[in-house]
């Protein structure tokens, strides 16, 4: 069955959960639990498009069938912050099974230079560095609709995350379905998601209290902002989503079922590390494994 499918690999904020020698309700139920453990955030589009590759992107792979591997054929940086780039090098092996000469790895126009002076030696500028370096740089702008096969389309918007560079969110659209993704975000203007079905959205931190107290921002970065989980429900619903997912987890010291309870929301649910959304096609079904 045609469907567009979006699977996480990582859940996790910046830091993975459990913390390290952290007793917390949250670090301990999240060794207990079958899908407790989180990892730094990752998604795989239709099974082919990786957005982000942060530090655990090697494990995440693991976790796969080897077959899997050689359907990944395009990379998405978001933005480059450590837990969504740091990851690439684990990643050139991967030309060896795809079924392209190099992989493309779309990033903001305004992130690639820091991209570029961490991973120069892995990326071609040019065609005539094709058979030295298993990535090929393309430049991803706000706005404007980036076409795959079958009918994709993921248009990147600026979610205002950081100031010092862009954050991309994607606005991932297939088979008359729609998903819109962002694990890092602060706002966008409601109206540029209309009818968008499914949003997931940055769990960071549950309250603005809670953010402003814990966050500190780094001096280089300019101010990196995460909108809280009740705000994002607020904002879910202006859009008209018909579900709100949160992902990159933040340390908020409840367990799942408790920051359940707290969101209070029947349209609301986590995101864990392995979980699929499903929407098939000529279908209004929503489905989570």
């Amino acid at each position: 069955m045609q469907q567009l499918t979006i699977r996480f690999l990582g859940t996790s904020a910046s830091r993975p959960i459990p913390r390290w020698g952290c007793d917390c309700p949250q670090c301990t139920a999240s060794k207990m639990a079958p899908h407790g453990e989180r990892t730094r955030p990752s998604i795989l589009i239709n099974s082919s498009i990786l957005v982000d590759t942060g530090p655990d992107i090697y494990r995440q792979l693991n976790r796969l069938p080897y077959e899997a591997l050689g359907l990944i054929d395009h990379i998405i940086i978001s933005h480059p912050h450590a837990d969504h780039y740091m990851g690439l090098d684990d990643l050139a092996g991967l030309r060896r099974i795809s079924r392209l000469p190099v992989l493309p790895i779309y990033a903001p126009s305004d992130g690639w230079d820091r991209i570029w002076s961490a991973f120069r030696y892995l990326i071609a500028s040019e065609a005539s560095e094709y058979d030295r370096r298993p990535f090929a740089r393309r430049a991803m702008r706000m706005g404007e609709p980036l076409a795959f096969d079958d009918g994709l389309v993921i248009t990147p918007l600026d979610t205002h995350h950081t100031q010092v560079f862009t954050t991309a969110g994607l606005l991932i659209e297939q088979y008359g379905r729609s998903l819109f993704y962002a694990s890092d975000f602060h706002y966008i203007d409601s109206g540029a998601l209309a009818d968008v079905e499914v949003l997931v959205l940055d769990g960071s931190f549950l309250t603005q209290k809670e953010a402003d107290r814990r966050y500190t921002p780094h001096p280089e970065e300019g101010q990196g902002r995460h909108l809280p989980m009740l705000r994002g429900l607020q904002w879910g619903h202006q859009v008209g989503a018909r579900r709100i997912v949160f992902t990159h987890l933040g340390h908020v010291g409840l367990t799942d079922q408790e920051l359940i309870s707290r969101l209070a929301d029947p349209v609301c649910t986590l995101a864990h590390d392995g979980m699929a959304i499903n929407l098939p096609a000529n279908c209004e079904e929503i489905c989570l494994a």
